[in-house]
């Protein structure tokens, strides 16, 4: 990923995920949100947030905006590296929840031509 704009920030996301699940593994209530589940499903994923914390929704939310689309900085060959340089440095259960942004058949909503 060294070729690619941003492989420090790349290792920091990796590491910071890594260390998430890693402390969370010690505790038996964690839930996973992915941030475009803020776009493409805003109500269901608030209502599950509230539900999962045990909290009773008092005001609506703000809405989200639309997530950016940052496609245009990286070319196939900087996605197949920052894929590759991502997996490697992830561990199995970062690297569960991360892949599907790498998939080439995900639409823009989960994939990294949407987001990445």
């Amino acid at each position: 990923a060294k070729k690619s704009l941003c492989h420090a920030e790349f290792y920091k996301y990796v590491q910071w995920h890594n260390h998430a699940f890693a402390t969370t593994n010690s505790h038996q209530d964690n839930m996973v949100v992915y941030y475009e589940d803020f776009y493409t499903q805003f109500e269901e994923t608030i209502q599950n947030l509230a539900d999962f914390l045990l909290q009773k929704r008092i005001t609506a939310p703000y809405k989200f905006s639309s997530p950016h689309d940052y496609s245009r900085f990286y070319t196939d060959e900087m996605r197949k590296d920052i894929r590759s340089f991502v997996k490697e440095l992830s561990s199995k259960e970062t690297w569960s929840y991360l892949k599907h942004y790498f998939d080439d058949k995900s639409s823009a909503s989960g994939s990294i031509d949407g987001y990445m």
